[in-house]
């Protein structure tokens, strides 16, 4: 067998180097993974949260359940958010009387929404409020958990996206976050702090040291120990 060998000019090694300097040869390495064009339902992350997300799904196309992770990349239709639903369970020592929950939509953004709009709905009572609250009691106990389905709130939700010219079929990217967890024993959480009501003023809460990681005077039904 004969081997034959070739020399590499050293006048085009220097060229070469020249134009991947200088930003005249662009390389372009494929990453594999996320799919183009997919929707993606990703959490925002907090120190602390008191409840976690299980059993999150949804329908491709055809209307076959999708069962993912949060964070995933997603190939399925322009309504996937309407046929989402996932489980809030409680990993606190209290029970949970109040949640909110947001939904952002960092693809609508502009001048005059800023870097996202952010669409609210929550579920329970909260302690103290001077408002009117017309959504049922809610009440549950560690390691219990809330069923959510987003249809419920999709038409409102197509309708705030509007409110903004901007359409639900063109958010790709959704963030769930919760707002605020108030707890049966009227303190509360949100963003990574502790907070308990403010004893001038129930309808406000403020900063303080309890914590819904341990126990309290207060048993499971919300009421004094006796």
């Amino acid at each position: 067998m004969i081997t034959k060998s070739f020399k590499i000019p050293w006048s085009a090694v220097f060229s070469l180097a020249f134009l991947l300097l200088s930003g005249l040869l662009v390389v372009t390495i494929k990453v594999t993974g996320a799919r183009e064009g997919g929707k993606v339902l990703e959490p925002e992350f907090a120190r602390q949260n008191p409840v976690i997300f299980r059993d999150v799904q949804t329908k491709d196309g055809l209307g076959n359940i999708v069962k993912f992770r949060l964070g995933e990349n997603l190939s399925v239709g322009d309504n996937w958010l309407k046929d989402t639903s996932f489980r809030v369970v409680n990993i606190a020592r209290k029970p949970i009387v109040y949640l909110d929950l947001n939904l952002n939509f960092p693809d609508a953004k502009s001048e005059t929404t800023g870097p996202k709009m952010s669409y609210s709905f929550s579920f329970g009572r909260r302690p103290g409020s001077k408002f009117l609250q017309t959504e049922p009691p809610l009440f549950i106990k560690t390691g219990e958990s809330l069923q959510v389905a987003l249809d419920k709130n999709y038409g409102q939700i197509v309708e705030f996206l509007g409110t903004k010219h901007f359409a639900i079929q063109n958010m790709n990217k959704v963030q769930l976050r919760v707002g605020f967890v108030a707890f049966a024993d009227n303190t509360g959480w949100m963003a990574g702090m502790f907070y308990k009501q403010d004893p001038n003023d129930s309808s406000r809460y403020i900063p303080g040291d309890v914590s819904p990681f341990t126990k309290t005077g207060k048993d499971e039904k919300g009421g004094q120990k006796p």
